[in-house]
């Protein structure tokens, strides 16, 4: 197995990969855990400060899974769009609104690739998925949150943040499943890798799965900012910070500290 470079893309996709996006999903609806989805009350925190922040109700949540944040915000008095890649996320997402009557438009994109109608005065993005972009795929999303917001309008989101210390980087080694599991239906065994890169401050996981379907890989990554590291991608990128909070999450609620960001576009941006 050759080695894991810095911000390497697999062929295989968790989100969209059929038997993992639904087990996402349970894991996303779990109110126990915060493994891909934060709980109720770190949620209605974090949609409480947007609501202060907001000029306007038009908002769109990028990368929306199941719609949590999308009913808070709702109930809350925004006019809401929820886009995600996951096929049982947005499904699932709208059979909630449609059950809790609630006036949310939601569409399956990728938010990198495919067009998204609207305009809005708010773009979320939640739950540290801006870090898991690569350098060039951030450029990308902020090109295209800066297209979909008025001038003045806000980009609001979250990352990891980088404390000084190395994150923990687990053994290498084979598991394996006898039975159907997270990774796999039916019997399967999984390789993992761990890789930490400290001139960018990004952290690597590569998963090898040998299944009764085949072999597939997914590789992901989490990248570690400072105040001053995301102000200036920020500002290169035609936006500019308002707000940088690291208190919104208690310690029990995340596994590492995380920032949470509000910035302006600029005026001079054109939509």
């Amino acid at each position: 197995m050759t080695k894991l470079k810095l911000y390497q893309r697999s062929r295989d996709y968790l989100w969209t990969d059929e038997h993992i996006a639904k087990q996402l999903l349970l894991h996303q609806l779990d109110p126990t855990t915060d493994k891909a989805s934060r709980r109720q009350p770190a949620r209605q925190r974090a949609c409480q400060w947007i609501k202060q922040l907001a000029d306007g109700r038009r908002l769109i949540d990028l990368g929306c899974g199941p719609g949590r944040y999308a009913e808070e915000l709702s109930r809350l008095g925004f006019e809401v769009m929820g886009v995600d890649i996951s096929r049982p996320a947005i499904e699932y997402a709208i059979s909630s609104a449609q059950q809790l009557k609630l006036p949310i438009h939601y569409d399956r994109l990728d938010y990198l690739t495919d067009p998204i109608p609207g305009t809005y005065d708010t773009a979320i993005c939640i739950y540290c998925d801006f870090g898991a972009l690569t350098p060039s795929e951030q450029r990308i999303f902020l090109d295209r949150v800066s297209q979909l917001l008025v001038p003045g309008g806000r980009l609001i989101f979250d990352v990891f943040s980088h404390t000084g210390t190395v994150p923990e980087v687990p053994e290498a080694g084979w598991t394996e499943q006898a039975d159907t599991g997270f990774w796999a239906d039916g019997p399967h065994r999984l390789w993992h890798e761990a890789k930490y890169y400290p001139e960018a401050r990004a952290l690597g996981n590569r998963y090898r799965l040998h299944h009764l379907g085949g072999t597939k890989e997914f590789i992901t990554w989490d990248t570690f900012y400072d105040d001053a590291s995301i102000t200036r991608l920020l500002h290169e990128c035609g936006f500019t910070v308002e707000i940088i909070r690291s208190d919104l999450l208690t310690p029990e609620e995340a596994a590492r500290p995380v920032l949470f960001i509000s910035a302006k576009k600029r005026e001079n941006t054109p939509v």
